[in-house]
């Protein structure tokens, strides 16, 4: 399904496509970010879906826990204020990556009509290195936006930053190679498997209203 593999690391200060899938919907590009010494990911995708049940299947701790085959744990560890959490992230392995965990502090917003998280890695004694888990790093700028893609709102744009440390001995070039084709496959198959799951008959409008109500409030929008 993959038609696109472009040589390119983006250093330039350019995106440069990696990956694309064969209908060209999902987009994914390398680059690089002042004070961030390793490559970073942007992925664009088009699904067919609302900007609330999309935000609500890829950002709720709920529904990434039983949804989400990537992760083995999503846990949602405190809130802070009205717009910030605390979520710990334990990762499968992929590829040559052993299994690897995340404490992140979360925040989201209203944005161009839809929504925008962003997230950023943290150390909290309270949440100490699981057992047999390698703790990796996310710097801050990553993050994540969904906008609708048509007047009705019944497609959506998403666009996500994604970068990460993931530690441990393995060369940063074997990282970079293995994450381009596995970001592709989780837009490509994980996304559209858990919005199939959370179709409106098994979670319905009222409930995803509810979940952007409780997040949003009477937030404005900004951007």
């Amino acid at each position: 399904d993959v038609d696109v593999d472009v040589d390119g690391d983006g250093s330039s200060g350019e995106w440069k496509l990696v990956r694309a899938n064969a209908g060209g919907t999902i987009r994914v590009e390398g680059g690089r970010l002042p004070d961030i010494g390793y490559k970073v990911f942007r992925t664009s995708a088009i699904y067919k879906a609302s900007p609330e049940r999309l935000f609500n299947v890829v950002f709720s701790s709920e529904t990434l826990n039983a949804s989400d085959k990537n992760f083995k744990l999503v846990e949602e560890k405190a809130t802070i204020g009205s717009s910030y959490d605390v979520v710990y992230r334990q990762i499968n392995a992929v590829g040559p990556v052993s299994a690897r965990e995340l404490l992140l502090v979360r925040h989201w917003r209203r944005y161009k009509g839809g929504y925008a998280g962003a997230h950023t890695s943290v150390e909290w004694k309270e949440v100490p290195v699981g057992r047999g888990h390698v703790r990796a790093y996310a710097p801050a700028g990553c993050g994540i936006v969904i906008v609708p893609a048509d007047d009705e709102r019944k497609t959506s744009r998403m666009i996500t930053i994604e970068s990460t440390d993931f530690k441990g001995w393995l060369p940063r070039a074997v990282l970079d190679m293995t994450l381009g084709p596995q970001l592709l496959k989780y837009y490509e198959e994980t996304v559209p498997s858990m919005l199939a799951r959370y179709t409106p008959d098994k979670l319905p409008d009222e409930e995803v209203a509810k979940y952007v109500a409780r997040l949003f409030g009477s937030s404005k929008e900004e951007g």
